[in-house]
């Protein structure tokens, strides 16, 4: 099974433990051969040996809890390398006062008790630059490629190889040992110039960094010197200063550090206006995007407000949107209705510089301007409009309390804002009219199929006449219909009708009138109180904007009879066979609707017809008498009387099909303004 990276860390730090014990104990037992001048038979250079140990155990601790995490944080890397620092001196610190403390004593001079102290400030030393090593590392191969990996694999093997130079017992005026350590070093220079890691630092980051990388630094010279001064304090088991891993290590990571603080020192100047272009970036984005997460016009103003006053600092601002009540929508940053209304007073006084647009319509109507004011709290102001297709949407101020407190730079920034802030509103506009044309469409739709099931397919009929109904809209739904009703084999009631206007709410009221119409019916009520009955139910549910033309007929069977009351329609046609002729019924009567209260009852006449083998009667909307032709003229009552004429011998279809063609040639490439409907019965 394998181990995961706490377990490492554990395991590693336990053995490397224990291997600076056994190093301590070893160095213990060799001085106690040179003091008492007795030969265990143990080796100089076991000490070393456990030292390496110590080493390569820490190593893998380390890089078992900083290169095993998944992200990289530089503070927090840095910030743990300083802890490691600061615990590790603290420590060493007490030694040295302890040792300090015992001063003029016997034990001062012991060299058992020097040994130990010098173990103990060797291996916090070693702790400290090998946790810096790896975090070092972590940085150097921060965006790293496939030469810099192999440049960092050679340096760290070479470094742990350099562990065998010790045995070869070189010290400072070996030639190889300074060529070996100038390598370290040539290679510390080279390592140190991969800080990709700085650039995305903002400001205050980089100051924390170089804080905390000069107190780093610093404990790594304090313990250089403190390695490098304690041997001559004791006799030791074997001279440090010949250790060149420990020499190359405290080379490594005070070089890296030099390096890493110098170049956040350069970027400081540079860091804040990054950091602003970058907020300016993302502001534009924002803007861009608006759109796509859900924001609505008035969010965009406030990035759009927002991210302006961050662009160019400003002290004060605000946002005036036009629409089409008398008093702009304002949009406020830091600044009083009362104290916007001070500045438009004493704007009137200053002197006004003009900017000019790369629109040449917007640069002949521009109010873009610059200007400084006197004022005691703000000196300068920026104005800024927002168009859309040419139309003036709004007005953007901006003020800073400096004279001339605006450049072309902050000026193009604005510019480009105000830009991206019209496009996205122009969406929300163009986005807002396609979803409303979508939700008409599907309204159109379902009222379109709701009006197809209100018209029936088949109108009620006796054997002694014969009956053909037609009914086009003008736009996707209409006003029109008609509707039977059979009581029983003597009776039916008939009904053709057109509702005030167009579209949904004139099929809605289309339904409601089929439902009055059917209920009443199935009452036997007289003609003229169904007519006054059907008025009052719907004046109780029609739109007080709408009312209903209507005819209601009732064909009687036994006596030969219709029955007949209209409601404001246009009068019935009648065909009479005998005489070959056909006339218009014109009987009085008012639109449903129009009068919702008793007075309507005194509007209501009833008329009756007796029928004849050969009669024809036709009900119809206006749209087809008001049908227009390109010269605008009206099809009329005429054309439709002579049609009936000419094609009475022919069946209820054929006659049908005679005044729909007859209508459509009229109007030619016009298309009808109204829904019109036929209703034509022919006796037998």
């Amino acid at each position: 099974m394998a181990l995961s990276g706490k377990n490492i860390a554990t395991i590693s730090v336990v053995f490397s433990a224990i291997s600076w014990m056994i190093m301590l104990a070893s160095s213990l037992l060799i001085q106690f051969e040179k003091v008492n001048m007795v030969q265990n038979g143990l080796p100089i250079f076991v000490p070393y040996v456990f030292y390496i140990f110590f080493v390569l155990l820490l190593y893998v601790f380390y890089r078992a809890q900083v290169l095993s995490a998944d992200g990289i944080n530089v503070i927090d890397l840095l910030w743990r390398v300083f802890v490691t620092g600061l615990v590790a001196t603290l420590l060493s610190l007490l030694a040295r006062y302890f040792l300090m403390a015992l001063e003029g004593s016997q034990h001062a001079n012991n060299p058992y008790f020097l040994i130990i102290i010098f173990e103990v400030h060797l291996g916090l030393a070693t702790a400290y630059l090998i946790s810096i090593f790896v975090v070092w590392k972590r940085l150097v191969l921060y965006q790293k490629n496939r030469k810099l990996l192999r440049i960092w694999q050679f340096f760290e093997t070479s470094f742990f190889f350099s562990f065998l130079f010790f045995f070869f017992h070189k010290g400072y005026f070996d030639i190889s040992f300074n060529l070996i350590l100038g390598f370290f070093a040539i290679m510390s220079f080279v390592l140190s110039a991969n800080l990709k890691w700085v650039a995305y630092l903002n400001y205050r980051q980089k100051w924390n960094s170089i804080l905390l990388l000069l107190l780093i630094a610093f404990y790594i010279l304090y313990f250089l010197r403190t390695i490098h001064d304690l041997p001559g304090f004791i006799a030791a088991t074997y001279d440090m200063t010949q250790n060149i891993t420990l020499l190359a290590l405290f080379a490594f990571t005070f070089v890296y550090s030099v390096f890493s603080m110098l170049v956040l020192l350069f970027n400081l100047p540079t860091s804040s206006v990054f950091e602003q272009k970058f907020e300016e970036v993302i502001n534009f984005q924002r803007l861009s995007q608006s759109r796509n997460t859900g924001h609505d016009e008035k969010q965009v103003y406030d990035i759009l407000l927002e991210s302006s006053v961050s662009a160019v600092m400003a002290n004060g601002a605000w946002l005036e949107v036009y629409n089409d009540e008398d008093a702009p929508m304002v949009l406020y940053h830091k600044i009083s209705p009362k104290r916007r209304l001070e500045i438009l007073e004493k704007l009137q006084k200053a002197k006004i510089k003009k900017l000019r647009s790369s629109d040449p319509v917007k640069d002949m109507q521009t109010r873009r301007f610059m200007a400084n004011i006197n004022d005691l709290e703000y000196r300068s102001i920026l104005a800024f409009p927002l168009y859309v297709q040419n139309r003036e949407l709004g007005m953007l101020y901006l003020l800073k309390d400096l004279y001339d407190g605006f450049n072309k730079e902050m000026i193009e920034i604005i510019r480009t804002f105000a830009n991206q802030a019209s496009i996205s509103v122009e969406n929300f506009k163009l986005l807002k009219e396609a979803i409303d044309n979508e939700r008409y469409k599907e309204q159109l739709k379902i009222a379109k199929s709701f009006q197809k099931i209100l018209l029936p397919e088949n109108l009620d009929r006796f054997d002694d006449f014969e009956i053909a109904a037609y009914s086009k809209a003008a736009a996707e739904v209409g006003g029109d219909f008609y509707d039977s009703y059979k009581s029983d084999d003597d009776r039916i009631a008939l009904t053709i009708g057109d509702v005030s206007g167009k579209g949904t709410s004139a099929a809605f009221s289309m339904s409601q009138m089929k439902a009055i119409f059917q209920s009443l019916n199935m009452i036997d009520l007289p003609l003229h109180e169904f007519t006054n009955k059907t008025n009052l139910a719907l004046g109780k549910c029609l739109e007080r904007t709408l009312f209903i033309t209507a005819i209601f007929l009732r064909i009687y069977k036994s006596i030969k009879t219709i029955e007949y009351s209209r409601a404001g329609h246009c009068p019935l046609l009648y065909y009479t066979a005998h005489d070959n002729m056909a006339n218009y019924l014109e009987l009085p009567g008012m639109g449903l609707g129009v009068l919702r209260d008793v007075r309507y009852e005194n509007h209501i006449q009833v008329g009756n017809i007796l029928y004849r083998k050969g009669d024809i009667l036709v009900m119809y909307t206006d749209g087809i008498i008001e049908a227009r032709n390109e010269s605008n003229e009206e099809y009329g009552y005429d054309r439709l009387k002579k049609i009936i004429e000419s094609s009475a011998t022919e069946t209820c279809e054929e006659i049908e099909n005679s005044i729909v063609k007859s209508v459509f040639n009229f109007c030619g490439a016009r298309t009808p303004d109204d829904d019109f409907t036929l209703v034509i019965i022919k006796f037998k």
